[in-house]
């Protein structure tokens, strides 16, 4: 529009000639055609900002998409492993379905057998084992008989042995062996009577003065009149109910105790023996009364649940108060074994330590070297090596520096030993928390946590060599035993190292970037 101007300008009097009105038109298309360009200038910068957004997006994209790849590479791998593993359960599942195949003829098989019996055949059953329970009964009593026959006899050779012992006393000349013999003699008794009341007293505990069943009054003895002198009816009724868990293994406890009840109370005749009128106000009233019966099978079932879990609550109680022994025990012995210099780990270390010292202090010694090696380490040796006595006999000093020798000798690695001594330093001071430390997995040295590929070499070779095993290199080199153990089994080759390969190399990114 400048331009406009300038030239009209220069021509003076041209200008000036031009009307108004046509000088307002051409300013007013002029403003549109700027309006017009603003717009369009708008309309690109939006273009280009929605651009850069797509980069952007495009680029989150292409970094999603990379990480999908990884993980499908992962799963990839992976379904190798689950296919194998498919076609292992399949072949399970094969012989599982042709096995339950099997088990559903049979059970179908013994179902009809046993819908065969009724109840009349197993009350003849249970006659009969009655009837074999009272004949086996019967001939206990007669070997009960011949028993106490056998023991009058016993009796009377032992008061004829008791009659020639006197005779052989009286015979003997001097009175001082007499009076010790007949002292041992009354020892020896009276131990064997001191064992018959000891195991008497346990066996009628209750019926002896101050048990449960001593001096009873009227009523418990009336109440205690009805129960059965022999054992006959709870084998019946033991005998059914294994007969109903064989054939009803889901049927609930209470179902058995119906059953039964059923039967040996003979319900089913009693009820036919009643008027209509009283059958059908029995039936109703156990109608009424089932919910309450249902309610108090809860209540027990949910009080023998609470016991179940307070004997549990003990029992873990008790598991925990012998591990916290357990771990102040191995505290103890560390801070002993701290104050005498360190484990022994060569016989020229115990002989250092004996030259020197008194025969107490070095006993002590040896004592606190065998119980640090069998409470914390766990040292290969038979027990009797560790203990301070065998077969009620002390051991001496000689015999206990003996047992420690071997044991050192059992357990004799120079180069495991060298490298766990310079891969973990004992402080000489706080050995109470240094084991605290070195026994939790949060406050393990930073030595224990890495794994360096020396280490890891010298534990690989030592299980090759068999002077090993994986375990016990583990331990000795301070390395991951599963990591050992994939190594040695050929699983990962020995110089892989530790993580999961890239799916795109930098190159391969750099250019999907660009």
């Amino acid at each position: 529009m400048s331009g406009k101007e300038d030239m009209m300008s220069e021509s003076g009097d041209d200008v000036d000639s031009v009307p108004d009105d046509f000088k307002t038109f051409k300013n007013r298309s002029l403003k549109r055609d700027i309006g017009g360009i603003e717009i369009e200038n708008e309309i690109l910068v939006n273009q280009v900002q929605h651009s850069e957004r797509k980069i952007e997006i495009l680029q989150n994209l292409l970094e999603i998409a990379n990480d999908k790849y990884k993980d499908v590479c992962t799963y990839k791998q992976e379904s190798y492993k689950l296919k194998e593993e498919l076609q292992e359960w399949e072949d399970k599942y094969d012989s599982l379905s042709s096995e339950y195949e099997k088990t559903v003829e049979d059970l179908y098989d013994k179902k009809q057998k046993l819908q065969k019996q009724s109840t009349r055949n197993l009350n003849k059953k249970l006659k009969r084992r009655d009837n074999t329970i009272e004949e086996k009964g019967k001939i206990i009593a007669e070997k009960e008989r011949e028993l106490g026959e056998k023991e009058r006899e016993i009796e009377s050779v032992r008061e004829e042995n008791e009659m020639i012992a006197c005779k052989t006393l009286s015979r003997l000349p001097s009175t001082g062996v007499k009076s010790r013999l007949l002292l041992e003699a009354k020892r020896v008794a009276n131990q064997q009577v001191a064992k018959e009341l000891l195991s008497t007293e346990r066996q009628a505990k209750d019926q002896l003065p101050g048990g449960r069943y001593w001096n009873l009054n009227e009523q418990v003895c009336s109440r205690l009149s009805a129960v059965p002198t022999t054992n006959t009816v709870s084998e019946r009724d033991f005998a059914q109910l294994d007969m109903l868990m064989r054939s009803k293994p889901s049927a609930a406890v209470t179902t058995f105790e119906a059953i039964i009840m059923w039967s040996n109370n003979k319900t089913s005749d009693w009820l036919n023996s009643l008027s209509p009128e009283e059958h059908a106000q029995v039936i109703n009233e156990a109608r009424v009364s089932t919910p309450e019966f249902q309610k108090s099978i809860k209540e027990k079932q949910q009080l023998l649940y609470q016991k179940k879990l307070e004997v549990l609550k003990k029992k873990q109680e008790k598991k925990v108060k012998q591990e916290e022994k357990q771990h102040s025990n191995k505290v103890r012995l560390t801070q002993k074994i701290t104050e005498i210099g360190g484990l022994w780990t060569s016989l020229e270390d115990l002989e250092k330590f004996k030259t020197g010292k008194d025969k107490g202090k070095f006993k002590e010694a040896i004592l606190t070297q065998l119980q640090f090696r069998r409470v914390v380490l766990n040292s290969k040796g038979q027990k009797n090596l560790f203990q301070q006595q065998h077969k009620g006999q002390q051991y001496t000093l000689e015999q206990q520096e003996d047992n420690l020798k071997q044991v050192i000798i059992l357990n004799l690695d120079e180069e495991a030993v060298r490298n766990l001594n310079t891969n973990v330093e004992t402080p000489e001071s706080g050995v109470v928390e240094w084991y605290q430390e070195m026994t939790s997995k949060k406050g393990r040295p930073e030595k224990l946590k890495n794994c360096c590929e020396e280490n890891m070499t010298h534990a690989f070779n030592a299980v090759k060599a068999g002077t090993m095993s994986i375990s016990a290199a583990s331990r000795a080199y301070n390395v991951p035993r599963m990591t050992l153990s994939d190594r040695v089994n050929g699983k990962v080759q020995l110089e892989a190292k530790m993580g999961v390969k890239p799916a795109l190399t930098r190159k391969k990114l750099r250019y999907y970037i660009i």
